[in-house]
């Protein structure tokens, strides 16, 4: 049996601002900044956002709570990433018909 699930037009609008801290730059200095956050919070939720993002985390065996994917870097298709998750959530959107 197949659960779909799907976000309201209010909630897409929420999840459009940054919840919690949002980390940006270079990749290795993102890495050095969201270690020594987990190391300050031992209680945080780390997020990855997009798939170089989740890939780049992935490869340099930093896991994050959660990942969110659509196959696409800078709107383009990609092949899909190999994700190591003990749960999957899978959606479509509006735009995938």
């Amino acid at each position: 049996m197949n659960v779909i699930y799907r976000i309201t037009p209010d909630l897409q609008k929420k999840f459009k601002t940054p919840i919690g801290s949002l980390f940006k730059g270079q990749f290795n200095r993102v890495v050095e900044i969201v270690s020594y956050e987990i190391r300050k919070n031992e209680k945080a939720k780390i997020i990855a956002v997009g798939d170089a993002v989740s890939e780049n985390f992935m490869t340099n065996k930093f896991y994050p709570h959660i990942l969110i994917i659509d196959n696409k870097i800078m709107r383009k298709k990609i092949k899909p990433i190999k994700i190591l998750a003990d749960k999957s959530i899978k959606t479509r959107g509006d735009r995938d018909g």
